[in-house]
């Protein structure tokens, strides 16, 4: 009996031997299985860095030819540097004589013109340069990110795969010594069943850090592409226009400036009108055209006036290739000066009480922050812009030599977007409505057109056979009126009328209205007409030569 007791012991060890040997076994062939999954993730993840790591090189030998590049053209920008200063030089020597003739003063206006062409040549390659380089430097860094993330997750796989292959060994000489007792077993049992949480949570750490480094779409190219835009998109329905019943009649006019007048605006409150004129002066009258004070300050005529949203600060571009600002109901002097474009300054606007945004010949559009007189941002228009305006508190619009209007995001200081016209000469001025939602262009080819900004699209174009844009610059306004709106461009014809059209809700025309002064000025060389609307608009007022025509609407 004895005997017997004994053998089924044995038996029964012997068969709690045998199940911890089956489960050790079934252990065993899981962590290999494991150990292969490790090795071929290792294997992938060191080809795939062998591949950054070529491609590293690449571009670190593409940012090396970039730096010689650059090297070489700042080379070049130095050589141009010391030709404008001997082109400099000679012109100095040129001016000691006072007496010269005809053929010094050609060479010196030569010598200027080409300083200034290396001038822009110099700024347009630095500016080139500069993009380029920023552009190239991110491209490395977002590639050293990567390679180094990369990095990181192969030395988490090989501790792992070093960690399973030590796991693997321990349950193997634990198996060799398991027939010594079934408690042996049990432990051998618990301290996989540790092991394998503990590989579970390396592998969950690895792929967070894993998730944590990889790149993820930035929310500024989303907004780009699928943000609302800053302009609001309302219902076209909402959209009506006035029909012309009563009309606008003559109703005062002055002999402003003693040369040709380039621009005129009415102040936010309608009780002020500022005009911009080649005799570098800028006068601001009040709405029965009296003179409150005369603005000084550029040394050459005054392309163009803009008052701030309050009315108190008042903007003027000048030929000289400036920018200035006045106290509105103050001093005659500017309260500041900004200096930066290189060619003459033709447009320019407030985009709030302390930035203003100009555009220029120099083919340049700056942001300018006036409480420090520096430049905040520089846009590379590509073409001359001939004038610029404000849409809202964050989009601008310009229109430029090249036919077409530019749009501007000066909250993201980032180009917004483009408007290919149908102009088949260039775009002199644009004018936008109170809302922001349209914006009218005048061109050089005898037509103006309206556009919608939340589409992007021309909407009608707007002629007359007694419409001739002016010889040299000519600007047209739009505005509310009433319920409607109401477009109003001088012409350069022999009959020197304001004409005004008039459209329905369909952007059909529904009237034309010649407008005419009823007393004649003294004749100038009217180079540039001009036209604005107050902002209730109810007062149009036109210009022509250096005279003003005010025209009031009948009731």
């Amino acid at each position: 009996m004895e005997v017997q007791s004994k053998l089924l012991e044995l038996m029964r060890d012997k068969t709690q031997i045998m199940d911890s040997m089956l489960s050790l076994t079934d252990h065993l062939q899981l962590l290999e299985r494991q150990l292969e999954e490790q090795k071929s993730r290792i294997s992938s993840l060191t080809s795939e860095n062998e591949q950054l790591e070529k491609e590293a090189a690449q571009y670190k030998m593409e940012n090396d030819l970039l730096l010689i590049e650059i090297g070489r053209r700042d080379e070049e920008i130095l050589s141009n540097d010391r030709i404008m200063s001997e082109l400099r030089s000679e012109l100095k020597t040129l001016r000691v004589n006072m007496d010269l003739n005809s053929q010094q003063q050609h060479t010196v206006s030569d010598l200027l013109t080409r300083v200034h062409d290396l001038e822009s040549i110099v700024e347009q390659k630095t500016l080139n340069h500069q993009v380029q380089l920023e552009h190239m430097m991110s491209q490395l860094q977002m590639e050293s990110n990567r390679l180094q993330m990369l990095e990181r997750e192969t030395r988490s796989a090989r501790r792992l795969s070093s960690y399973s292959h030590n796991n693997s060994s321990n349950s193997c000489n634990n198996n060799s010594n398991s027939n010594s007792s079934s408690s042996s077993g049990t432990d051998i049992g618990n301290q996989s069943d540790k092991s394998d949480h503990l590989l579970w949570g390396i592998s969950r750490q690895s792929m967070k850090r894993a998730m944590i480094n990889e790149p993820s779409m930035s929310s500024d190219s989303w907004n780009m592409k699928g943000a609302r835009s800053p302009i609001s998109c309302d219902s076209p329905t909402q959209m009506h226009f006035q029909r012309s019943q009563s009309g606008f009649k003559f109703s005062r006019g002055v002999n402003a400036h003693t040369k040709c007048i380039n621009s005129i605006a009415f102040s936010p409150s309608n009780d002020m009108i500022a005009s911009g004129s080649d005799d570098h002066k800028i006068h601001i009258r009040d709405r029965n055209l009296n003179l409150l004070r005369t603005l000084e300050g550029p040394k050459k005529g005054v392309m163009n006036v803009s008052f701030s949203n309050n009315g108190q600060l008042l903007l003027g571009t000048s030929l000289d290739e400036n920018i200035y600002i006045w106290r509105s109901t103050k001093s005659s002097l500017p309260k500041c000066e900004l200096s930066g474009h290189s060619s003459k300054v033709l447009g320019g606007c407030f985009v709030s009480e302390n930035t203003v945004l100009s555009g220029s010949h120099d083919k340049t559009i700056k942001v300018w922050d006036i409480l420090t007189g520096k430049c905040k941002k520089t846009f590379l228009a590509t073409s001359s812009c001939n004038d610029i305006v404000s849409l809202s508190e964050e989009l601008s619009a310009s229109c430029h030599f090249d036919r077409t209007i530019k749009l501007w995001d000066t909250r993201k200081n980032t180009n917004y977007g483009l408007i290919q016209s149908s102009h088949t000469e260039q775009i002199a001025s644009v004018s936008p409505t109170a809302d922001g939602r349209y914006l009218l262009s005048n061109s050089k080819d005898n037509s103006l057109k309206v556009f919608d900004l939340r589409t992007q699209k021309e909407l009608l174009t707007l002629t007359h056979s007694l419409y001739i844009s002016g010889p040299f610059w000519s600007k047209a306004s739009i505005c509310a009126t009433g319920n409607g709106y109401t477009v109003a461009a001088i012409s350069d014809h022999s009959t020197k009328n304001t004409i005004l059209w008039h459209m329905d809700s369909k952007f059909l025309e529904n009237g034309v209205q010649l407008l005419a002064p009823e007393k004649q000025f003294r004749k100038f060389d009217d180079r540039s007409v001009c036209s604005a609307h107050s902002v209730d608009g109810s007062l149009i007022a036109s210009c022509q030569g250096g005279f003003i025509h005010l025209y009031q609407k009948q009731q």
